[in-house]
């Protein structure tokens, strides 16, 4: 019997993250049944069941979890090696020009950057705040160097690099809960997802129109007001995960869930030694963030 290699583990990773072994198989673009192979693979290599295999339920046994915590740090281990072999071939520094929305700023960059500096002092970065669609027209006038955004799906004609794959959350405070059938949605209108929710609402609840109860340019205003019961929160899973202090609870479970998004580092060409440190701290903050 073979020893499980670095894919069985990052499929076992992805299976255990996601919750189903059809959702790992679409991100790493392989077969339901190459993933389940792995994850049978590393069960005979561990010689113990990671998964209890009942129909339609991925979940993981006492022995899964211990292997999960395992992996993860075989595999962060890998990412470092190949950041510092990335580093040896081509030494990162000077100027590095990106931008970002205000939301991934707020929640990913503090750590990130405080990290880079320490690690890369000879970077020299220049952070910019915008919107997705003067990012992108930034990276393909090459005013920039790398664009840090949410996909709404209308981004191309640039290298797209996915941190993170989620889904929006539907909120409100705690306190408010048993007032939602009377509340309207806080939405970003020009942010993806609200004609989704739109569409989705309207099938969920058929003559029903999702109420729009204000229109905030700024998804942290948005858990905010919502903390404080002025309606129901549409905000994606990052902001959600980045606020436990205001005590907010999921609604709507079924109509969120089918709103997905994807944060993505975008260039005009490939990774340059600079923008590939940036790519993975990155990495290593979404990993802290989503899998706690």
């Amino acid at each position: 019997m073979s020893d499980p290699n670095i894919y069985h583990l990052r499929y076992f990773l992805d299976a255990a993250n996601l919750g189903s072994v059809a959702a790992a198989a679409k991100k790493n673009h392989v077969s339901q049944s190459a993933v389940s192979q792995a994850i049978r693979k590393l069960e005979e290599s561990m010689d113990c069941s990671l998964i209890g295999h009942s129909k339609n339920q991925f979940k993981l046994t006492s022995e899964g979890l211990v292997a999960l915590e395992s992996i993860k740090q075989i595999l962060d281990s890998v990412t470092n090696m190949k950041a510092k072999l990335a580093g040896a071939k081509d030494e990162a520094e000077g100027p590095l020009t990106f931008a970002t929305l205000r939301s991934l700023a707020l929640v990913l960059l503090p750590e990130a950057m405080s990290t880079l500096q320490k690690n890369y002092p000879k970077i020299q970065p220049v952070l910019k705040i915008g919107h997705t669609k003067n990012i992108l027209e930034q990276v393909i006038a090459g005013e920039i160097e790398v664009g840090l955004v949410v996909d709404n799906r209308a981004i191309s004609g640039v290298h797209k690099h996915v941190l993170h794959e989620g889904t929006f959350r539907c909120v409100v405070g705690s306190a408010f809960a048993e007032n939602i059938k009377n509340m309207g949605f806080l939405v970003t209108e020009e942010k993806p997802g609200v004609n989704e929710l739109k569409r989705t609402y309207k099938e969920r609840y058929k003559k029903s129109q999702a109420k729009i109860a204000m229109v905030v340019e700024s998804w942290e205003v948005i858990a905010r007001f919502a903390s404080a019961g002025l309606g129901i929160g549409m905000i994606p899973d990052f902001v959600a995960a980045s606020v436990p202090d205001l005590k907010l609870i999921e609604v709507h479970h079924d109509l969120a869930q089918k709103i997905r998004y994807k944060i993505v580092l975008i260039t005009k060409k490939s990774l340059s030694p600079n923008a590939k440190v940036l790519a993975h701290e990155l990495n290593r903050e979404t990993e802290k963030l989503f899998h706690k």
